[in-house]
């Protein structure tokens, strides 16, 4: 891609003066993004990467910092703006750590972001011939995510309160957060009093608190808090549970919704109402506060329609869901699949009670008879496992361990799917199959609007065998 647009300046504009040392760069066309979401441009042949810029920009660029392959600059003029280009709804957009999208119209962004996402990709996989991608953009650009975590400021002399960390690597105390469902932004600004009382800053100082996690359901009709502490021996001994009782119903008065407050040292947890949320209708309902959760429910449907139309699962097949989490997609897996057996494999002991799958009870009858839940690390499971009809692998963001990979080029079936967050552990993971597997059906999907990341989900059929000789 090249640029051919001449900018011409008026008389009334100054150039840019240099700071610090580092020169300014004039007229510098953006021309990618890359794998963080910041602008790629070029001055006499050196990259220049540029946070909050859009393809098709030009802009001058003051270089914050300069190496010899590379620079790193702000915009500092636009020169040509974007017809993308968009007011971010957020006060602290620039700032927080969060978002890098927020400056373009949202009807651009997964084009935008797919096309960087695939590029990064295509070149780690130049001997693949990936296919054209569908791309599935979100209804609900904000006001999409159903659980976020937030750190606790904790530096001496200042309020310990809830944020997000910011560009510097700081936390940055917000009391608002457009992208999050509407009932979690209730339920943070409704934080922010009780928080601040002085008798509970010397609560969160004396747990040595460190996060809370804000979670609800897709419709809102529940949400929770689990506050994360770092005391380990004297959770009991130190919280004051009427302090946190008046601070429970509070909020429980601001936000009917809310259903549990618990603080959680990793080993013992102490508070008020329920442990989990549930999502109303679904076959595997209950999520435990702080488990993974797919934080987008209008995407997350989409991957499942998508994983189950790929697939086809047929009636008596056997099938493996890898990384199951709570159980969802494996209950739909076996719906679709009569007479079948289904493994939903998960190593979290959150999702489980003394090995018992905590959705396992909630299964409808016929389903449940037909799903067994492991509690095992899939890399040591799989191996020696016998070949299933399919499996789905839906790993982490640090992608799939080697016995994993090995597995699937000895024993792997025809088909399987990969879910993946993370393009770059994606093409990682797909370079030792490269003689085995091939991709024929290949989506992005924006599971999270404002952000640079992209979720793929990928067919892998096995290759052909070789033809014999003669």
């Amino acid at each position: 891609m090249c640029f051919t647009t001449k900018v011409t300046r008026s008389s009334s504009t100054p150039d840019p003066v240099a700071i610090d040392g580092l020169p300014c760069w004039q007229d510098i066309g953006i021309v990618d993004l890359n794998a963080q979401g910041e602008g790629v441009g070029r001055h006499e042949g050196q990259v220049v990467f540029v946070p909050f810029t859009i393809p098709g920009e030009i802009v001058d660029v003051q270089l914050t910092s300069r190496r010899p392959t590379f620079a790193r600059g702000e915009a500092q003029t636009l020169r040509l703006p974007a017809p993308t280009r968009a007011k971010a709804r957020c006060e602290v957009f620039g700032k927080c750590g969060g978002c890098q999208y927020q400056h373009m119209a949202y009807p651009a962004q997964p084009d935008i972001a797919a096309a960087s996402v695939l590029g990064n990709i295509r070149k780690m996989l130049r001997n693949w011939d990936l296919p054209e991608p569908e791309l599935i953009s979100c209804p609900e650009p904000y006001g999409y995510r159903t659980q976020t975590r937030l750190q606790f400021q904790r530096i001496e002399g200042t309020p310990r309160l809830p944020g997000y960390v910011d560009l510097d690597g700081a936390v940055l105390p917000v009391s608002a957060c457009p992208v999050l469902h509407p009932v979690l932004q209730q339920l943070l600004a409704a934080l922010q009093q009780p928080l601040a009382q002085e008798a509970m800053q010397q609560q969160l100082l004396a747990l040595d608190m460190r996060f809370v996690t804000m979670q609800s359901n897709r419709d809102g009709s529940e949400c929770a808090l689990l506050f994360h502490t770092f005391e380990l021996l004297n959770v009991k001994k130190n919280w004051d549970r009427e302090l946190w009782g008046e601070c429970w119903l509070a909020l429980q008065e601001q936000v009917p919704a809310l259903v549990g407050l618990v603080i959680d040292n990793g080993q013992t947890d102490v508070g008020f109402g329920q442990n989990f949320t549930s999502e109303r209708g679904s076959l595997a309902p209950l999520i435990p506060l702080g488990a993974f959760k797919q934080n987008n429910a209008f995407i997350e449907d989409a991957v499942y329609e998508l994983v189950l139309r790929w697939l086809d699962p047929q009636a008596g097949e056997t099938g493996i869901d890898a990384y199951c989490g709570r159980g969802e997609l494996t209950a739909r897996l076996a719906d679709a699949t009569p007479g079948g057996q289904i493994v939903g494999i998960e190593s979290a002991p959150v999702w489980f009670d003394q090995g018992h799958h905590i959705n396992q009870d909630d299964l409808p009858g016929t389903l449940a008879q037909r799903i067994r839940f492991v509690q095992h690390t899939v890399e040591q499971w799989l191996p020696g496992q016998p070949t299933p009809s399919w499996i789905v692998c839906n790993p982490p963001r640090k992608g799939m361990e080697p016995p994993v990979l090995d597995w699937l080029k000895a024993s792997g079936p025809e088909r399987w799917i990969y879910i993946s967050c993370n393009p770059a552990t994606f093409a990682r993971d797909c370079t030792p199959l490269a003689d085995h597997y091939r991709v024929t059906r290949l989506a992005c999907l924006d599971m999270f609007p404002q952000t640079s990341k992209m979720e793929l989900v990928a067919l892998f059929e096995r290759c052909p065998a070789p033809a014999a000789a003669g």
